[in-house]
């Protein structure tokens, strides 16, 4: 059986940016998980599949904030999961305007490997936007759109109307996506369900 391990996206995948009409997450006492996402990540380390989040943070060359603050952030994300008995390996960030990739995948995906020492990995990828779900599929991950029923709220009232019109944020984008859902949990189930392992 194939070793299962998952990529999931950071902002309004794991946790809801726009805190009190903030565009960016910029201090700790900010992270908010969404409903389920403690659970979801408990499931998936009682099935042994290792989850490693994948984030873009253009709010660092923008100035917003320092790589300092946000260490201070995803260490107060990680302390936050293992405090839940949940299972989270890393958070691995690109830099700047750029999308997560297939170069940066495929990098993540050659160390993994090694690090687990096993032959065959089957990955997937959990996303809210296109470009999570385009990188997924070019690297040849399964991959589960997640579009939560509240992000369409959240970005009319607490997000920048620029971005989400230049991005079409006010709805649910169309991808390309193996499976649509609109929680963590039905995502892990999914997983599961195909690992061939209920625990649920």
């Amino acid at each position: 059986m194939k070793q299962k391990v998952v990529f999931v996206d950071r902002d309004d995948t794991l946790i809801r940016t726009g805190y009190q009409g903030y565009w960016y997450i910029t201090a700790p006492n900010q992270v908010q998980f969404f409903t389920g996402v403690l659970e979801g990540l408990k499931r998936l380390r009682d099935a042994a599949v290792p989850v490693f989040c994948v984030t873009t943070q253009n709010c660092v060359p923008k100035g917003v904030i320092t790589k300092e603050e946000l260490v201070a952030i995803h260490d107060a994300i990680l302390y936050r999961v293992d405090a839940a008995l949940s299972s989270m390996v890393d958070i691995g960030v690109v830099f700047g305007d750029a999308v997560i990739g297939k170069t940066e995948l495929i990098k993540w995906q050659q160390n993994i490997q090694n690090m687990l020492a096993v032959d065959e990995v089957e990955y997937w990828m959990i996303g809210d936007l296109p470009t999570d779900i385009e990188a997924g599929a070019a690297t040849g991950c399964k991959t589960i759109h997640l579009w939560y029923p509240e992000t369409e709220f959240h970005i009319a009232v607490n997000g920048d109307p620029e971005i989400a019109k230049k991005h079409s944020w006010d709805r649910r984008p169309k991808t390309s996506a193996d499976y649509e859902v609109s929680g963590f949990l039905e995502a892990v189930e999914i997983i599961l369900r195909e690992e061939g392992r209920d625990g649920l």
